[in-house]
């Protein structure tokens, strides 16, 4: 009609003034409303359409909540959310089923719902600013096993290079909240992401087949695995999309009410190397790192430094685990290599009495033979919590300066080779001197070995000795004989006094 053909005339000159004389997109500029309800899902994909190609960051104006559908990001696509802009997501699941999208599910390819924002083979993403992203989440989270496909992530990142998130709180993901696959560059800093503890599979953050990635100073409370490292998982079809995650670097976090503070597993197929994980701080979890794996799953995991950690509240220190399913398949074995945790420290005591119970150790390690390769741990303390270690099957494993302040320490191994334990201060506090303390190895072929090197070392020693004492009798013997030979006198009489004089 008339009046609207009018109308939108009269918006694109507006836009065109607005465009020309600002160097920002306002997102009400093009009709969005901040009112909780409206539905702006077309207006803010025509701001990220336009402003991209003038690379122009989109500005959401503070203390308004912008209700919107899936977006689909360009190039060059900036949002800069300020204090108290909220982008939220909409309440109507259907409108995220109208376009699928190619991701991964459980580290294989497959398609799935459209997340609030996608970015698919892209440059330059940036989303900026302390505003609020919100996923709705609560719409998604009861509907799990009816829907026809997997849930959404968040923020889904797919085949893109240089993306920063930087200040904003995510919150309310259907389900993992932030997902880089097959990315390059990737950027995540001072952000908060919040989801309940009791939302299903709500990771924070999983980098998966992804490279150069840097996650920083930023505080997670979710509802499983605050960081997920990951690379894939092989089926029986081609394995082109199994491409490793390296070079990730994690500084200055804060976690708490995660399943694990550092996950790496379980879909690890495409292998996982070079990461360091520092200063972190661990208010609650179960487990501070944890690798998981199963037989079948295959892939190279290397080179991994978790160092300076602070833990108030964590059943397991460290896990390593290649049973994660009960089902075992066979195939291809993970191997993990060079793997150290150092410096890590508990502040407070759990509560709870998860130590007591059999099967609950701080750091246990249980991998298939002839799979797990340098395993250090140094300079471990567990405060008031017992320190109980449990590995099997690793070759390599150094243990350095483990203190707990409790008496007990229980220490089991099975078909461990060159292990290496060099000191361990138990029930003893700070800066006091070393105490030997016993420590048990159970059902441990090294523990026989280190016998049967000692008793070997021994039998050595004394036959060395015997062989020393030998040689020194036949030498001395030999001397006395030469002596006793030259006293002789001429007529075959010998000088019982000469004799006598040499022989003192």
């Amino acid at each position: 009609s008339l009046p609207s053909m009018f109308r939108q005339l009269l918006i694109l000159l507006w836009l065109s003034f607005a465009l020309a004389t600002e160097l920002r997109c306002d997102i009400e500029n093009f009709t969005a409303v901040g009112d909780e309800s409206t539905d702006n899902t077309e207006a803010i994909q025509t701001a990220i359409d336009i402003c991209s190609k003038l690379e122009r960051p989109i500005y959401f104006p503070p203390n308004k909540t912008f209700l919107s559908g899936p977006l689909f990001f360009r190039n060059n696509t900036s949002f800069y959310l300020d204090q108290g802009a909220t982008l939220q997501a909409s309440l109507d699941i259907e409108d995220f089923n109208k376009t699928l999208v190619l991701g991964r599910c459980e580290g294989v390819p497959c398609s799935t719902y459209s997340s609030l924002i996608n970015a698919y083979n892209l440059s330059n993403i940036f989303i900026l600013g302390p505003g609020i992203i919100d996923g709705s989440g609560s719409s998604w989270w009861g509907v799990k096993d009816k829907l026809n496909t997997f849930r959404p992530s968040l923020l889904n990142f797919y085949g893109s290079h240089n993306i920063e998130i930087n200040g904003p709180t995510l919150r309310n993901s259907p389900s993992w909240t932030i997902h880089p696959l097959y990315c390059d560059d990737v950027r995540i800093l001072n952000v908060s992401i919040l989801n309940p503890i009791t939302s299903p599979n709500t990771d924070g953050i999983d980098p998966e087949s992804s490279t150069n990635v840097l996650i920083g100073n930023s505080y997670i409370s979710v509802g499983d695995d605050c960081i997920a490292i990951k690379s894939g998982r092989r089926t029986n079809e081609a394995d082109e999309h199994l491409l490793p995650t390296e070079n990730v670097t994690i500084f200055n976090m804060t976690f708490n009410g995660c399943t694990s503070a550092i996950a790496i597993g379980s879909e690890l197929s495409g292998g996982v190397r070079e990461v360091l994980i520092t200063n972190i701080n661990v208010l609650s979890a179960r487990e501070v790192i944890r690798f998981k794996t199963q037989n079948g799953r295959g892939g190279l995991i290397e080179n991994v430094l978790l160092q300076h950690a602070t833990i108030r509240d964590a059943e397991k220190t460290f896990e390593l685990t290649m049973f994660y399913t009960p089902v075992s398949k066979g195939g291809e074995r993970t191997i993990f290599r060079n793997i150290r945790v150092e410096d890590v420290r508990f502040e407070i005591a759990s509560e709870s009495d998860w130590w007591t119970s059999v099967p609950n150790f701080p750091v246990t390690a249980f991998c298939e033979p002839s799979s797990c390769f340098n395993l250090t741990l140094r300079n471990i303390d567990f405060g008031d919590s017992m320190a109980r270690l449990k590995f099997s099957n690793i070759d390599g494993l150094f243990i350095d300066n483990i203190r707990s302040s409790l008496e007990s320490f229980e220490f089991k191994t099975q078909n461990v080779s060159r292990l290496n334990i060099t000191s361990y201060l138990i029930g003893v506090p700070d800066h006091e001197d070393f105490g030997e303390k016993f420590y048990e190895m159970e059902d441990s072929p090294s523990a026989v070995s280190l016998i049967f090197q000692l008793g070997l070392g021994a039998a050595l020693a004394l036959i060395l000795t015997f062989i020393v004492w030998l040689i020194s009798s036949h030498v001395r013997h030999s001397k006395d004989k030469t002596k006793f030979e030259v006293l002789n006198d001429d007529d075959g009489v010998d000088d019982v006094e000469d004799i006598d004089d040499a022989f003192l």
